[in-house]
């Protein structure tokens, strides 16, 4: 496979013969594919090369494949402490900067450098690393103060540090505030440091730019240059520069050579058209127009990124007529429309800037993800112009959500509301800020059930409202009776459909659960991993448990028998090694009833082995504590009363041991035990499972009241609880011919 069009010669060679070669013009548009049949006494792939050659024969590529060796497994990695665990300054910043680079979804980088700075307040690393984690979170005031304190210390023995990032940091941080004398400074400081030099005389030159001293501008791009020559940034302001500077064919020229270098120079690729346009060519200023609009295939996002530069080079009026250019053919995005109403008003067209603010308010707002810095100042803007524009709001509360600036999205998302009460998308984020950040879950869910209110046809408000209701305790039924109000929409999601079919085994109708379960095939979902195969085994063992009350054994077999086999419109398969020791002892009790005790041992036996130490069960594929609850009871038929009773004292003895354990989610975690919209109380969910696995083991000796007092707390403490609700059943419709 080729990027560009090219000729190459591809050759197979073994030692000095060579097998196979040929020259061929390959495009990007195809792939290379060659079958050549060897002799079978010649096939170790060791002593086989392949080549490919440009067309001067320069060797591109070359391959042989090494013969296979035993290797040390490396070490596992190692997770990294919470803060306070951390002996030194040094390795407290690497946690943090390693949790940056890998954007952690549960640790915070942030948390690492105030321990840091708990410490030593002037430590540098640590105060640049924060400031430049609040600098792109957009908090440029809330970073100033750590660049500042790094800067100060950095300059105590030396007014020319060795690392000038801090000084760098500080410029960048003043610019965007929009203090470009004490930012030039900075920036034009931290040029002392030669990793430091491309973008700092960049930004200086657009510094420059904006204060119209261009001859100053063409010299301090020229520097950065120096040091970046391919920057496509560097390289477009140069144009600009050049352009200004009325030096037109020179401009044409570097422009031509730059898009050379970068066929997506759309920078170049757009003051290509301006230069044309300001020599009159107007014929090929409008092939090139049409040109650009095809490479830029309708992105706003793109002409927004292009536009930026122009104003942050002060040139507003390019960057309106370049995302004007793009505008009739990009859709409808708000922020497209908000970015040409902020550039028109710096130009002082304050009509021209209303019309397109109006504009951007009357777009839809689905699919707008604003994720720049420069969006923060023109959202606001839009504000500050627009009062009655709910959705400009809405828009920076998303950014400052993604940002964890919670405070700031919270307020921004309470004046949308105050705007507009009608808003759900704004009132489902709200609801969602507010069980997660702020700890009151009452508040969420009056946000959330006024967001479903305000769209009863939106399915994912009606899915999470159910989610927040299961996390608030409330009863099955009254869940269940709420849904069956909306069939529709629970058709339209399969994570809300299989929350519908477990709802319906919650309440007994096992009938209907199946149906529903085998009408419908489901697709594989993040969260959703074992839902739909638990559901399938939980219906098919119940209902073979409601066959056994009736004395209808076949029936019972035939339902134990589906449940280990998952149907394909499950969408998952059955994990190696998967444990069915409830499927298989009930299985023996079948067998039992029906004069085969033969089978009936064989059951037990399969029953009685697997994992037999307790551990916690957060995700779907962890040891279940029914297991060993099945292991002691299949040891019990099978006549050992002492490793049966081992089984059910190991789940009480474990159970009591770690009930009130502080849990939290482990550091390697890629995937959470659901699909986790609202925040999950991992200790109180242990609690849970300890309980679960005391009423288990209390179930299992025979002391009914205590597994029923533990049943009934579980229940009240999770009424959602499957596995309780399912053996305390169990517990109170004690089957023919098994005792507890």
């Amino acid at each position: 496979y080729i990027t560009q069009e090219r000729k190459i010669r591809v050759r197979l060679s073994r030692g000095t013969s060579i097998l196979f070669e040929e020259t061929l013009t390959l495009r990007p548009e195809t792939s290379y594919h060659q079958r050549i049949t060897l002799d079978s006494h010649q096939l170790d792939p060791t002593q086989y090369t392949v080549e490919v050659f440009d067309a001067a024969g320069r060797l591109l590529v070359d391959y042989t494949p090494l013969p296979p060796a035993e290797k040390a497994l490396p070490d596992p990695a190692k997770p990294i402490p919470e803060p306070s665990l951390i002996p030194s300054q040094e390795e407290l910043y690497l946690a943090g900067l390693h949790l940056e680079q890998y954007r952690h979804a549960t640790y915070s980088a942030e948390d690492y450098y105030l321990e840091a700075l708990k410490r030593d307040a002037t430590d540098i690393r640590c105060n640049n690393a924060l400031g430049l984690l609040y600098l792109r979170w957009g908090d440029f005031r809330k970073s100033e103060p750590y660049f500042r304190t790094a800067v100060q210390k950095l300059l105590k023995h030396n007014p020319n540090p060795y690392d000038g990032e801090p000084l760098y940091n500080l410029g960048l941080a003043l610019k965007y505030q929009g203090r470009y004398g004490e930012a030039y400074n900075y920036l034009f400081k931290s040029t002392w440091n030669a990793a430091m030099q491309d973008n700092a005389f960049l930004q200086l030159a657009y510094i420059e730019c904006r204060r119209q001293n261009w001859e100053s501008a063409l010299e301090l791009v020229e520097t950065s240059l120096a040091r970046n020559y391919f920057s496509p940034r560097a390289r477009h302001l140069k144009t600009l520069v050049l352009h200004k500077l009325g030096r037109t064919q020179e401009a044409l020229n570097w422009a031509a050579d730059s898009i050379c270098h970068e066929l997506f120079d759309f920078g170049n690729r757009f003051e290509e058209i301006q230069l044309l346009q300001s020599a009159a060519k107007t014929t090929e200023a409008g092939e090139k127009t049409n040109q650009f609009k095809e490479l830029i295939r309708n992105s706003s996002s793109t002409g927004i990124e292009i536009a930026i530069d122009y104003a942050e080079a002060g040139d507003y009026a390019a960057a309106v007529t370049l995302l004007k250019t793009i505008a009739p053919d990009a859709g409808q995005d708000p922020l497209l429309h908000y970015y040409i109403a902020f550039y028109s008003a710096k130009l002082g067209i304050r009509e021209e800037a209303n019309r397109w603010l109006q504009t951007g308010f009357e777009a839809a707002p689905d699919c707008v993800f604003p994720n720049r810095l420069e969006d923060i100042e023109v959202l606001n803007f839009v504000i500050d112009q627009s009062p009655e524009d709910y959705k400009a709001l809405y828009y920076l509360g998303n950014f400052y959500y993604g940002k964890r600036r919670y405070e700031n999205a919270r307020d921004c998302w309470e004046r949308s509301m105050a705007i507009n009460n009608r808003f759900p998308t704004v009132l489902r984020n709200l609801s969602i800020a507010y069980c997660n950040k702020f700890a009151d879950r009452v508040r969420g869910l009056d946000l959330l059930t006024r967001a479903f209110e305000a769209d009863p046809t939106d399915s994912r408000i009606l899915f999470e409202l159910d989610q927040l209701k299961k996390l608030m305790k409330q009863a099955p039924a009254e869940r269940l009776a709420f849904l069956q109000n909306h069939p529709s929409l629970v058709e339209d999601r399969d994570d809300l459909y299989i929350e519908f079919v477990t709802l319906l085994v919650l309440t007994g109708d096992l009938k209907k659960a199946a149906e529903l379960l085998a009408a419908r095939r489901f697709h594989p979902w993040e969260g959703g991993e074992g839902k739909t195969s638990g559901q399938h085994i939980h219906i098919h063992v119940e209902l073979a448990k409601q066959a056994m009350q009736r004395g209808n054994w076949e029936s019972a077999r035939a339902f134990l028998e589906a449940a280990m086999v998952y149907p394909e419109n499950l969408g998952e398969g059955k994990l190696y090694g998967a444990q069915e020791n409830d499927i298989h002892f009930w299985l023996g009790c079948v067998h039992e009833k029906m004069g085969d005790l033969t089978r009936a041992k064989e059951y037990w036996k399969k029953a009685s082995v697997g994992l037999d130490q307790p551990a916690p069960a957060y995700f779907y594929n962890d040891q279940q504590p029914d297991k060993i609850f099945y292991q002691g009871l299949a040891l019990k038929k099978l006549g050992d009363k002492v490793g049966a009773k081992k089984r059910f004292r190991v789940l009480i003895d474990y159970g009591t041991e770690h009930f009130g354990e502080e849990v939290k989610l482990d550091f390697f975690a890629v995937s959470h035990p659901d699909l986790m919209i609202f925040d999950d109380d991992l200790s109180e969910r242990n609690n849970l499972h300890c309980l679960y696995l005391q009423a288990l083991g209390y179930m299992g000796l025979g002391d009914r009241d205590k597994a029923r007092s533990v049943f009934m707390e579980i229940q009240q403490r999770n009424p959602a609880h499957l596995g309780a609700c399912l053996h305390h059943r169990m517990l109170e419709n004690e089957l023919p011919g098994q005792e507890y």
